[in-house]
């Protein structure tokens, strides 16, 4: 009977995740990262054994994560440029990490119901949409699944009380997620809170067999800043001291919470936060007291029961990583950073909601009925908001105009939406997101620079070229190299239009400027080489 129950369960996750996510099927590629790890990729074109080898010695997009970029060659293999299969592929690995999550609640609370619940809160959740609709975060979909895997064999350890094939394999899971995503850094962490819920006696066993965690974690947490401050990422991050970036890591906790609790107002970016007259905006200084508050119900909590530390450390642990203590992004919080953490909050959601249809003394009829309509009502907005993301991420339009219908004052999503109108010939409206980009852009710099912020002055160039007006194009590329005098594309389209316009001369010496700053420019190497024999051919 608890067989059929078990299996019941799992047909129920499995039906009401893939009914949740079935539109996104239909969804295309988008110009946000999806290009670069797939459709411009040439990484991933080939599995020959050379190609093998570069993927594991070399970072991509600020990152190492060759378990990714491996899975995406396998992908390409299969679908090319198909996008069907690529998000076909996300669900699996997001029903199977529900599966997951919710094998791994039955093992440490031993409650089929409360299991249940987390499974599918969790897995028809918006907060954890972006990680699934997004081509490019398969990485975290591949993370979660190592990890989660990782601490089921660590419980299979545990009970076995042995160090064996449970632990050895616990820590190659462990190394694996890594090698997909460096947000499992937290693991070794988590398996301290493992030890706790399952009351694990103290000792140096408890120390000492965490130790090869620690050290894989502390490798690859090195190499994950190294490979983004190697990518450029994020300049100007010395502005924010250390006591504002405890604010700005309290700021993302309460973000995180609200948006599992109250998932409202999601998108695939979020406005970064910058100082106003040397102080960050005032939003950031209610989430400190916020977090004592929570802490000390917490704490207290403790002679009740365990379960409010486990689910509330869960996701502390969990989010650390995302928390912006080193800045390496464009936006201080996202959806997908939450995918892992908000299994903690969910578990304890589902705890509540089984703990009060138990509720037995007077009245209870009446209690269960509300509990069972309550949770109805909270799956059902659950449910179609996660269909409504599915149309959001249904191509690079919908998912820019999502984003600035919310926060219109994002830089880069008016670029990425330029972009689009750049290319389907839309010239006005390409060149007012340019526009919007560059004034939103220069009015942050005095603040903080992102490597992006360049580009969309060399695509409001690239948008008056296209229109037919060059003057105006270089009087922007111009301005560009007053505050970006390395940025070599601006001495390149500078030498073109220069070239187009037939001086030889100043085309030539831009060209040069450009392999100056870039010697491996090969566009500059070869018109440069065109201008100089076009140029001994009339001598």
């Amino acid at each position: 009977m608890y067989k059929l129950k078990l299996a019941l369960s799992a047909c129920l996750i499995f039906i009401i995740v893939l009914t949740a996510f079935t539109p996104f099927l239909k969804n295309d590629f988008v110009n946000w990262d999806d290009n670069r790890y797939v459709a411009e990729n040439t990484v991933i074109k080939s599995l020959s054994l050379n190609n093998t080898k570069h993927i594991f010695t070399a970072f991509y997009m600020g990152n190492y994560h060759p378990i990714t970029m491996l899975f995406y060659s396998f992908e390409y293999q299969l679908f090319k440029l198909k996008p069907f299969g690529y998000h076909l592929t996300s669900l699996l690995l997001h029903l199977s990490n529900c599966f997951l999550v919710f094998f791994l609640t039955l093992l440490l609370t031993g409650r089929l119901p409360v299991a249940l619940l987390t499974g599918i809160l969790w897995g028809m959740h918006p907060l954890n949409a972006e990680s699934v609709l997004w081509i490019s975060e398969t990485k975290g979909l591949l993370c979660a699944l190592f990890y989660l895997w990782s601490i089921i064999c660590y419980v299979a350890y545990m009970r076995e009380n042995r160090i064996g094939k449970y632990y050895n394999l616990s820590l190659l899971l462990f190394i694996l997620a890594l090698l997909a995503k460096p947000m499992a850094v937290s693991l070794p962490l988590m398996l301290f809170l493992i030890d706790y819920m399952l009351k694990r006696k103290h000792g140096k066993a408890v120390f000492i067999d965490k130790i090869p965690f620690f050290m894989f974690s502390a490798i690859f947490g090195v190499i994950s800043v190294f490979a983004q401050y190697r990518f450029g990422a994020v300049r100007g991050e010395s502005l924010f001291n250390f006591l504002d970036k405890i604010m700005i890591a309290g700021y993302g906790i309460v973000f995180y919470l609200n948006k599992i609790l109250v998932p409202i107002k999601l998108a695939c970016i979020y406005p970064y936060p910058f100082r106003m007259g040397g102080f960050l905006p005032p939003q950031f200084f209610l989430p400190p007291f916020i977090i004592v508050i929570l802490s000390l119900v917490v704490f207290f909590s403790r002679r009740h029961t365990s379960k409010l530390i486990f689910g509330s450390l869960f996701f502390l642990i969990a989010i650390i990583p995302a928390l912006q203590f080193v800045p390496i992004s464009i936006s201080i919080v996202a959806d997908r950073y939450a995918y892992l953490a908000s299994i903690g909050i969910l578990y304890l959601l589902g705890e509540g909601i089984v703990r009060l249809f138990a509720y037995n003394k007077k009245y209870c009829r009446l209690v269960r009925i509300f509990v069972v309509l309550l949770m109805l009502a909270v799956m059902s907005i659950l449910f179609s908001s996660t269909r409504e993301r599915c149309r959001v991420w249904n191509s690079s339009i919908t998912l820019w105009n999502d984003v600035l219908e919310k926060y219109p004052n994002i830089a880069m999503a008016h670029n990425q939406r330029g972009l689009l109108f750049l290319g389907s010939g839309e010239y006005s409206e390409a060149y007012q997101d340019f526009k919007n980009a560059v004034e939103i852009s220069s009015k942050n710099n005095k603040y903080i620079t992102f490597k992006s912020d360049k580009y969309f002055y060399l695509n409001l160039g690239n948008c008056y070229r296209a229109a037919g007006s060059n003057k105006d194009a270089l009087a922007t590329f111009e301005d560009a190299l007053k505050l970006y005098p390395d940025f070599d594309e601006l001495y390149f389209n500078i030498a073109d239009i220069y070239d187009s316009q037939g001086d030889t001369d100043k085309a030539i010496l831009f060209y040069k400027k450009t392999l100056q700053i870039n010697p491996k420019h090969v566009s500059a190497r070869d018109y440069l080489g065109a201008l100089n024999g076009r140029r001994q051919s009339l001598n």
